[in-house]
């Protein structure tokens, strides 16, 4: 979101998951009803959900890093990491879901020009966030939990794969992944909004995934 306004079909999902948000704007940009899940070491992600849809029994905060001093890193960087919710649909109370949202260092492919520390944030990225969301993925799975992943990768060119993962929006800086589960599939093609923002950082557009939960 870069600190943007939430558009009108974003503040229409079931959830809405954010990276480099304003809180303000998130609260201001859903309807009353939704509730909402600012992790406080983390103040550039959020999830939003519909009460009504979507019941939320667990919450919680995987830390990739914090502002880069505290690990000694040669550059500065807010604090990253893995949010997550943990719940299940109104209408399939049978089924658990584990949703996260990511932000990412930008690091192999950047945005930018490579600088003098294009490499180390790729270490970064590769010894610290990867392994991280790789045990979350784990561990959800592991609990027989279906899980939804979305990220802001910050890297244009590549794989984006992750374990028990389905890439469902793999291209761009902001992806998309689904369990490569039978019980969860996409319902039509995936989309994205409009680019939004704030000020000259306007590199990011909203993924739209519509999903449906199957009982095999």
């Amino acid at each position: 979101m870069t600190r943007g306004p939430v558009t009108r079909q974003v503040a229409r999902a079931t959830i809405g998951i954010g990276q480099e948000i304003d809180a303000g704007r998130i609260r201001a940009g859903f309807p009353d009803r939704y509730r909402h899940w600012f992790p406080p070491r983390d103040r550039h992600q959020s999830i939003s959900w519909d009460p009504r849809r979507f019941v939320v029994t667990d919450r919680g905060y995987v830390s990739f890093h914090r502002n880069g001093e505290a690990e000694g890193f040669p550059f500065g960087t807010p604090a990253r990491g893995l949010v997550y919710v943990v719940g299940h649909l109104q209408s399939r109370p049978d089924l658990e879901l584990a949703v996260a949202g990511t932000w990412w260092l930008n690091s192999w492919n950047p945005v930018g020009r490579h600088d003098r520390h294009t490499d180390s944030r790729r270490r970064v990225v590769e010894e610290t966030t990867l392994p991280a969301v790789r045990t979350w993925v784990r561990r959800q799975h592991s609990l027989g939990r279906v899980v939804i992943v979305e990220g802001d990768t910050n890297s244009r060119p590549w794989p984006g794969r992750l374990p028990g993962l389905r890439q469902v929006k793999s291209r761009g800086l902001d992806r998309a992944w689904i369990s490569d589960d039978r019980r969860i599939r996409l319902d039509g093609p995936v989309t994205a909004g409009p680019t939004t923002g704030v000020g000259d950082d306007r590199q990011h557009r909203s993924v739209h995934l519509r999903l449906e939960l199957t009982r095999k």
